[in-house]
């Protein structure tokens, strides 16, 4: 805010003031009129200042406390002498006469002292000195200037140029001394010494203090007039000397007034004006004194800047001499203006013209000089030495300003004078400003100094100047467009309490402060006067006035709710008017005047802010959930309420003392409530003395407080309420009640917590429930813009109160985004609750299993928030089951698709199981134990979730295998693994049956460790367990097959050198190979090939395998002999022991090596073979192909040839293992088939593992070349092509079990085709359609593995596959048509149909196909226009709606199937969410093609066959049989053709497409960017495509039914107009 002039009350002369100057600007209790205000120093702590480079204020130990002055007022009224010490008597230095009156020349904004008047000229003959009305006069300080405070901006006796010209340098770094005042030419008139008025000045006598002003002020304007008068010719011609009155460099034949004469006239009229002897001084002296002033203000007048350039291109002289005319402009403008604004009733003093030519004075500088050097300038180098220069006019620049506010304050001004002032002052306000202060010529501080001066003439204007408001309202919003959005660059106004905000914020909020302002001072009421008469009627009186005042306070209150509701109209208005957020800078300004009023909501300085954040939340409420409304307004909208709301939450959670203003209150309460609202007026009345811009911050929170009494209609405080209106009508009417209230020194911060606690009973605090309640709405609105930005708000507000997550309707809607269609809300719903669930255990244990279900969120920022927050949860809490299923989660986002979620995944879960620990092995051996003790058990949980999820296994082992290629953090890993092997084996040596971790877990992590890194283990370790190898455990225990795989990947390391260890673990396995199981075997019989190398002894295993085919040598005999006696006899013994004899066959043949004994195999009658391979294999084949052999172990005898064939390919080429695989492909038994499809699955996946392997070896390898392998030695490549042979063969078998169901079965073909499609094995067009078809699956695990192997293809080979995607939607509906007919089949309740006839679901439709060809125009506009054609069809060929050749007489949905496709298919379309306008339109222009070109064909055979039939209710049945065929044909056309119309429409009104833009539309290669857009967001009013009867029709069998049909669709489409369709 800024400092105006004040007197000083006389009683602060008794006050103590410890030598030194009184530094307060205070004004008395009687405000009065300006030319009883006396400028001083300034040491308010809450004045407003934006300077940087003011003078430092008085040190206020030395000075006097508003507060001590307010309150010596108070109690001493009376005016006091002030006691002013003697002047020195000796001669001063700078030679002036010892009875001259010395004071300083100084006259900076908030500074002042008493001026040098100088020697006392002879007063003129005509006029005498008059004395009358001094006794009016005040008394006012006078006492010598402190030293730092004589000093001017400039020499008081040279201008600005002077001064530079003076120096070396351009301008000098101080100020010149102050040299002595030229006086008249003693030979011209002599002059007689000045009366010594010492005595009226050390008595301080009011009278003659003002005497010496007056007689001083007249003696200069005397000097001045003498000087005028020798300018005239006398009688002979001559002219008068030249007096040093006129400026020396200054015109001659007519001279202005020179600096130092301006600076004296200046000074005394200020001292004149203050001792309110103004008006003895006579107008016509005033008038000439005007005029004189005015040549110089004519001179600057006629000076033509151009800003830098100007500068630069002119000759260094004549702009030294320019500015110093301006200078000389500018101070007699500043005189001319201090004329004006003494308390004269004279109106020629305040000339039109002469204020018009004072504008012109100052809009030539400001725009020829000032703005255009307020931006960056380019040359600013040589500029520089004419920067001191510059500021010099700009600071007096600054001081006229002030003047012409003081002027609009106090004396009316003509219209078109009032607009010269604003367009001035607006043209300074929205100047282009520097971001950074090194870039600004004028530097930041001084262009606000000068911008805050033309603020405060804005808003003197709008004060004064009612009719003038709306058109400055106006002006001011329309410049808002050149304002800067940046931050740093807006917000250079500085605040009382620190902070900044924009200055047009400041104004703007000024502007609406007045127009709620009472207008002070009139006499609202006469309550203070003594009641006469009947109290009755003084009552009555009293309430009328009462009345009267509430009624006027309400007006201003709506002056204020409509300027601020105008501001706001106006932003918004601007901000729907930009197509973005880019386009326009209102949306970013709407920002900043919202933080802006936020900021200083709680600032009693500015009372304003409430009602204009109150009607901005007003208009976003309106705009936040209104669906007519565009998504950027609602978000805009529901942003905004976010910030608001969260102020006012703040507001919500500060400590306040005061009761609610409710129906409830009493009248203690309101009492104390009315204690800190005068508490607040009291504070804002001190704060208007020192500073008259804070009139409206006064006078809009009296008002403000009224309407809240005023509302309060409870008669139990109606006492207290009407007691204090009448208290604000006397505070309203009269300045005197300050006098009576106890001046409390309260500090700025105690009085911003008082009004913060007021500010909770304001309107704009209550609106927090309706915002938070729209904050809420918006997380169900339909848009998924506005959700999420509901949820960012939602954040916004948890920031400041966690708590309300747990509120039951917030917990629940969060809940409910979690699983958002939209990734986007899915985001923002985790963020929400991520930000804040770490510090609420009790948010933690809600929500914690939402987030881990949003670990396999479809949307990959998701998944990576979720990543990292679940993180944070895992390290935070001590709650082991949330940490078993948060690593659970983790470990499954491993082998996420997206690299850099499974590194993060990957990396967050070895820093936490396996990175440093808080304690060191070192200095905390047991708590270093207990931290690794406690991270086994939460794996150990985790591990046993594996035995139902083999899943997790996998992804554990994984885990571990890759720690061991991390050496960043120096073995960290290894140490830790090490402590926690230990420890398992451990617990597994301690363990009890009634231990809570069961065997089987910790055998099972045991095994991943010794699977992961041998080099974890120790002999000692491996010896403890050998026991275990004869553990018998139950049926579904898997503890003894996890000891094997523990002794299969550590016995090999430890044998070698524990050679009897080994022979007691090969004979353990030995003898209890029979025991095994499947799962035990697959782990036993490696283990035992591994210590036979070890031990080099494998004949003991050849003799193993030869007592095992003579175990099945019977067995085998009865299968070729046709007749399975054994098993008739006993199936269940025969069963087990062929079964188990079958699985070691081919667990042997797949690892051992015993070819260097097939003599002892040779030897054994009955058992033929080249190889031992061989042997087994055909002793294999005898059960896979006899037919007597019961089915199940057929199955066990074809696995095992595949398990063979893992290690032995060639097995595959051979015939009898072709005839094997053929015969299962071409039986009936569905598990026959899985089974031989999981013996490809597992072949494959070994080939691929053996490639991979092979592959990684020869690029880290340096090893030299196979010459083998370059020569072509056929036994190198005896095994290629195995796989891709098979794949070849099998592949529609293959796609056929994948397409057949969608249960286990349909599910282990789609993983062969992944592996097949992968390794390239297979033609990728023969396999596309089959995965469109998977991509509709109800099982989300084919469908996605459907939808990922299609992307892979996808982005290989796009080009080769585009063009059969329409085969794919045709078998994508066959395959739903084919599961429905299934289910139902079945008597599945999911399988009742929709409306398409089909089962859509949430996974069957296109999408996934549209997505993949979505960023690729030309893709997605062959597939639409695909489709879309892939409905017509032809009338003729058809028999029921299919082919003549395909039609059966009564296969309905064969002769349907066409119409069927176009349902499913149209329902599919009408759930695509189309990405650019182009595509809606393509749609819509193919279906036209087929309406207007099949569709009529039909449209006009169906009325030649009605011509046919007499009537519509006509017995079908009695037509002619050819009649009946065509009928029938053109009823499923007929519907087939209203089924396309129906999808037309539905596009075209979702889309928002009208029928003259798709008439329009051309398909074309190259689309328009009209084209090219987004589409408009679907209305949510349209609902999923439906279809009428027609369409659904099924059955048209029925002759009846098919006329009715044609009748029907004849008549609907009747009414559709031709020019409605584009026919081609």
């Amino acid at each position: 805010m800024r400092p105006i002039k004040f007197e000083v009350p006389p009683a602060f002369a008794s006050l103590p003031s410890g030598g030194s100057t009184l530094n307060s600007r205070v004004q008395a209790f009687e405000l009065r009129p300006f030319t009883e205000r006396l400028l001083t120093t300034s040491d308010i702590p809450y004045q407003y200042s934006v300077a940087d480079n003011e003078r430092a204020p008085v040190d206020p130990s030395n000075s006097i406390s508003l507060d001590t002055m307010l309150q010596t007022l108070q109690n001493n009224p009376s005016s006091i002498p002030v006691q002013i010490p003697e002047l020195p008597t000796d001669t001063p230095q700078n030679g002036l006469d010892p009875t001259q009156t010395t004071v300083s020349a100084h006259d900076i904004p908030g500074t002042s002292g008493v001026e040098a008047i100088g020697p006392l000229p002879k007063k003129r003959k005509s006029e005498k000195a008059s004395s009358v009305g001094v006794q009016h006069s005040q008394a006012a300080f006078s006492n010598q200037v402190p030293e730092t405070f004589q000093q001017p901006y400039v020499s008081a006796d040279t201008s600005i140029a002077d001064s530079s010209m003076a120096s070396r340098d351009v301008y000098p770094s101080s100020a010149a001394p102050t040299s002595p005042l030229p006086s008249t030419s003693p030979d011209t008139h002599k002059r007689k010494t000045a009366p010594d008025y010492t005595d009226a000045l050390v008595f301080d006598d009011p009278t003659r203090k003002s005497q010496v002003a007056l007689e001083g002020l007249t003696n200069l304007i005397e000097n001045v007039f003498e000087a005028d008068d020798n300018l005239a010719t006398d009688t002979s011609g001559v002219r008068g000397e030249f007096s040093s009155v006129w400026a020396v460099d200054g015109p001659t034949d007519d001279p202005v007034l020179s600096n130092e004469y301006l600076i004296r006239l200046e000074s005394v009229l200020k001292r004149v004006i203050s001792f309110n002897v103004y008006p003895e001084i006579s107008i016509d002296d005033i008038l000439r004194l005007q005029k004189i002033c005015l040549k110089s203000v004519r001179l600057g007048s006629a000076l033509h800047w151009n800003g830098a350039e100007g500068l630069l291109e002119a000759d260094t002289a004549a702009v030294y001499n320019d500015v110093s005319t301006a200078d000389n402009s500018l101070k007699a403008a500043k005189l001319i203006f201090l004329t004006m604004l003494g308390s004269r009733e004279e109106k020629q003093i305040c000339s039109e013209d002469i204020i018009k030519e004072t504008l012109d004075l100052l809009s030539g500088l400001i725009d020829g000089l000032f703005i255009p050097l307020i931006p960056p300038v380019s040359d600013m180098e040589s500029l520089l030495p004419f920067k001191k220069l510059v500021l010099g006019l700009l600071q007096e620049m600054i001081r006229v300003i002030n003047l012409i506010y003081q002027l609009l304050e106090l004396q009316d001004v003509s219209e078109t004078v009032i607009s010269r002032f604003e367009f001035v002052c607006i043209g300074v306000i929205f100047a282009e400003t520097p971001t950074f202060n090194k870039d600004s010529y004028l530097g930041i501080a001084n262009i606000e100094n000068l911008r805050v001066a033309a603020m405060d003439v804005l808003a003197q204007i709008f004060a004064c100047q009612p009719e003038q408001r709306t058109f400055l309202l106006n002006e001011i919003l329309t410049s808002l467009e050149k304002l800067p959005v940046s931050r740093q660059t807006a917000r250079q106004y500085k605040l009382v309490g620190g902070g900044h905000i924009q200055l047009v914020t400041a104004l703007i909020l000024r502007l609406v402060q007045t127009a709620g302002s009472l207008h002070l001072n009139q006499k609202f009421a006469s309550v203070s006067s003594v009641p006469q008469g009947d109290g009755a009627e003084d009552n009555d009186q009293q309430s009328d006035e009462r009345a009267q005042f509430i009624q006027e306070c309400a007006r201003c209150n709506s002056e204020a709710l409509k300027s601020s509701n105008d501001v706001i109209s106006f932003l918004i208005e601007r901000v729907l008017k930009s197509k973005s957020r880019d386009d326009q800078p209102y949306r970013g300004l709407l920002d900043l005047f919202t933080e802006d009023f936020l900021v200083v909501l709680e600032s009693p300085e500015w009372p304003g802010a409430e009602v204009l954040l109150r009607s901005l939340a007003m208009r976003m409420i309106s705009f936040a959930n209104n669906e007519k409304e565009p998504a950027l307004v609602c978000t805009m909208a529901i942003d905004i309420l976010g910030t608001i709301g969260e102020k006012l939450l703040l507001l919500r959670h500060h400590d306040s003392k005061l009761p609610e203003l409710t129906a409830s209150a009493s009248q203690s309460d309101m009492k104390q409530i009315g204690k800190v609202a005068n508490s607040i007026l009291l504070y804002l009345h001190k704060l208007r003395l020192v500073d008259s811009t804070a009139g409206g911050s006064f006078g809009y929170f009296m008002t403000a407080w009224v309407a809240l009494l005023a509302s309060l209609d409870v008669e139990a405080v109606k006492p207290v309420v009407d007691g204090a209106i009448e208290k604000l009508m006397q505070k309203a009417s009269s300045n005197t009640w300050a006098a009576k209230e106890n001046f409390e020194d309260e500090t700025p911060a105690a009085m911003k917590a008082k009004y913060t606690d007021f500010s909770r009973l304001m309107p704009l605090y209550k609106l927090y429930d309706r915002i938070f309640s729209e904050i809420l709405v918006s997380l169900n609105s339909e848009r998924i813009t506005s959700r999420t930005k509901g949820l960012r708000v939602l954040s916004i507000l948890v920031a400041v109160d966690p708590t309300i997550l747990m509120i039951p309707i917030v917990l629940s809607n969060v809940s409910s985004r979690l699983r958002d269609q939209s990734a986007q809300v899915r985001d923002a719903a985790v963020d929400t609750i991520g930000k804040f669930i770490l510090t609420k255990p009790e948010v933690t244990q809600k929500y914690y299993l939402l987030l881990c279900e949003r670990a396999n969120d479809t949307g990959t920022a998701v998944r990576k928030r979720v990543v990292k927050l679940l993180r944070d949860i895992c390290v935070s809490t001590s709650d082991v089951s949330i940490e078993v299923e948060i690593t659970d989660r983790l470990l499954r986002r491993t082998e996420d698709i997206e690299e850099s979620i499974s590194e993060l995944a990957q990396k967050t879960l070895e820093d936490i199981y396996f990175g440093p620990t808080k304690k060191s092995a070192e200095s905390d051996e047991l708590g270093y134990k207990t931290e690794v003790d406690g991270r086994v058990q939460i794996l150990l949980q985790v591990r046993e979730r594996g035995n139902k999820d083999p899943k997790i296994v996998k992804l554990m082992q994984n885990l571990l295998t890759g720690l061991k290629k991390k050496e960043s953090d120096g073995g960290v890993w290894a140490a830790i693994s090490k402590v926690m092997v230990e420890n398992l084996i451990e617990s597994v040596i301690d363990w009890t049956p009634g231990k809570k971790v069961s065997l089987q877990s910790l055998f099972g992590l045991l095994a991943l460790f010794a699977t992961a890194n041998k080099s974890l283990f120790e002999a000692e370790q491996l010896v403890a367990l050998q026991s275990y190898l004869q553990h018998e455990s139950p049926k579904d225990d898997l503890a003894t097959y996890y000891v094997l795989v523990v002794f299969r990947n550590i016995l090999p390391t430890v044998g070698a050198v524990r050679s009897k260890f080994s022979t007691e673990v090969q004979q353990i396995l030995l003898s209890r190979l029979t025991k095994f199981n499947l799962r035990e075997l697959a782990e036993a019989v490696p283990c035992l090939w591994d210590i036979s190398l070890v031990l080099k002894d494998t004949r003991r295993l050849a003799a193993t395998t030869v007592s095992c085919l003579k175990m099945i040598a019977p067995n085998k005999a009865e299968a070729l002999s046709g007749h399975f006696k054994s098993y008739e006899q006993d199936s269940v013994k025969v069963e087990n022991k062929v079964i188990r004899l079958l699985h070691l066959l081919g667990m042997i043949g797949r690892y051992f090596n015993l070819e260097e004994h097939i003599a002892m195999f040779q030897s054994v009658p009955g058992i033929k073979g080249r190889s031992v391979v061989e042997m087994i294999v055909l002793t294999l084949q005898v059960f896979a192909c006899a037919q007597c052999v019961p089915a199940k172990i057929k199955k066990i005898a074809i696995r095992n040839i595949g398990n063979m064939a893992i290690t032995h390919p060639q097995i595959y080429l051979s015939k009898m293992a072709l005839r094997v695989l053929d015969d299962a492909w071409e039986s009936d038994d569905r598990e026959l088939k899985n089974t031989v499809i999981r013996m490809l699955i597992e072949f494959v996946t070994h080939d691929q593992e053996k490639a991979d392997q092979a592959s990684r070896k020869r690029g880290n390898s340096e090893e030299t070349v196979d010459i083998g392998v370059l020569k072509g030695d056929t036994h190198k490549f005896a095994n290629d092509g195995v796989s891709a042979s098979l794949s070849q063969r099998y592949l529609e078998n293959i796609l056929a079990v994948a397409i057949d169901s969608e249960d286990d079965y349909a599910l282990s073909a789609t993983l062969l085709l992944e592996k097949i499609v992968t390794q390239g094995f297979a033609n990728p067009r023969s396999c596309v359609p089959t995965l469109i078809a998977l991509e509709t699956s109800m099982n989300p695990t084919i469908n996605a593995l459907a939808v990922d192997i299609h992307r892979k293809l996808h982005s290989k080979h796009e080009s080769l596959i585009d063009g059969i995607y329409v085969e794919g939607v045709r078998r994508a509906y066959e395959y739903r048509r084919l599961q429905r007919s299934s289910k139902q089949a079945s008597g599945d309740e999911s399988a009742n149909e929709d409306d398409s006839g089909v089962i859509v679901g949430s996974n069957a439709d296109l999408m996934p196909l549209y997505s993949l060809v979505r960023q690729n125009r030309n893709s997605k506009r062959k597939l639409l226009t695909s489709v879309v054609r892939s409905f017509d069809f032809d009338p003729g060929k058809l028999v029921a709606g299919v082919p003549v050749s395909e039609a059966g007489a009564d296969d309905r949905d064969l002769r349907t199937r066409h119409l069927g496709y176009v349902r499913y298919v149209g329902y599919c379309l009408a759930r695509l969410d189309l990405t650019i306008v182009e595509e809606p339109y393509l749609i819509v222009h193919g279906l036209d093609k087929i309406i207007g070109s099949t569709g009529m064909t039909v449209l006009m055979a169906v009325s030649d066959l009605l011509g046919k039939v007499s009537a519509p209710d006509t017995d079908a049945q009695q037509l002619p049989a050819d009649l009946q065929q065509q009928q029938q044909s053109l009823a499923i056309s007929s519907a087939i053709i209203y089924t396309i119309y129906q999808l037309r429409q539905h596009i075209r009104q979702a889309y928002s497409l009208t029928e003259h833009a798709c008439q329009s539309f051309t398909s074309s290669s190259k689309p328009s960017k009209e084209y090219s857009k987004p589409p408009a967001t679907k209305s949510s009013s349209i609902a999923p495509l439906k279809l009428d009867w027609i369409c659904l029709q099924n059955d048209f069998r029925n002759p009846a039914v098919c006329l009715r049909v044609l009748a029907t669709v004849r008549e609907l489409m009747a009414n559709v107009e031709v020019g409605e369709m584009k026919y081609e």
